[in-house]
């Protein structure tokens, strides 16, 4: 994939290699973060689209592991009981990531009964993924460039319902942090997205600047908070800016 060294591919918990063996999709080609390799080819790509004039914000979406819980509502699509941790969605268990989490910890987690369980195991794959990200974060802003929050919704939003000239409605996507009474401590991008107090920001900027709506990602991820605040976004009036 993208001429790719194989050996940059993740590996599962039962030594398969994501480039030959995919949870799930095809598509689920993933990459292992903790290689060199991998931080290169990113950095080279994200710092390629940095250096187009036109691009302003920088949006990371699929860095992080595969799911190794699905969503729920997709169980039933691939046939799936996900009642505990499979192997075959576990990742990453190649060579360098048992051996650095060997010498980090001391432990062999390809010797422990339930990997699931080892809380040091799942904190040191959380970690490569901040680093990674924190790797790429550092490329895109070194190129005056930046990598999202609620403010940048309002002109992307304008420029996207200029571009399709009215031929099409534009629904702005809202990421919704569902602990985010802790997210400053959160690493993990993926547990990420706006808080109740950026909710009315994200709606404004983007209805005043043309949208037809917005559409949560994910709902489920919505606390009492977040509703009483989109609740009071969603009724308010909204001019579109000319």
């Amino acid at each position: 994939q993208h001429g790719l060294d194989s050996t940059l591919y993740a590996v599962n918990r039962k030594g398969e290699s994501a480039y030959s063996v995919q949870a799930y999709v095809p598509y689920y080609k993933c990459l292992c973060p903790n290689q060199e390799g991998t931080a290169e080819f990113l950095l080279n790509l994200y710092g390629k689209v940095a250096d187009i004039p036109e691009v302003d914000y920088i949006h990371l979406d699929y860095i992080r592991y595969v799911d190794v819980i699905l969503a729920r509502g997709l169980w039933e699509k691939y046939g799936l009981v996900m009642d505990e941790e499979y192997p075959t969605a576990d990742y990453c268990y190649c060579d360098k990531c048992v051996a650095d989490f060997k010498a980090a910890t001391g432990i062999d987690i390809k010797s422990v009964e339930d990997p699931s369980k080892c809380e040091e195991w799942a904190r040191f794959r959380c970690d490569l993924i901040t680093k990674l990200v924190n790797r790429i974060a550092d490329e895109v802003h070194g190129k005056g460039k930046k990598v999202e929050d609620a403010s940048w919704l309002a002109p992307i939003v304008k420029e996207e319902v200029a571009s399709v000239q009215g031929k099409k409605p534009v629904y702005s996507g809202l990421f919704i942090c569902e602990d985010w009474q802790n997210k400053a401590n959160i690493k993990d991008p993926e547990g990420h997205g706006l808080i109740p107090s950026e909710i009315e920001e994200a709606v404004r900027g983007s209805m005043e600047n043309g949208a037809a709506g917005v559409a949560l990602f994910t709902p489920g991820n919505m606390t009492d908070e977040h509703w009483k605040a989109f609740d009071k976004a969603i009724h308010q009036p909204y001019t579109v800016k000319p």
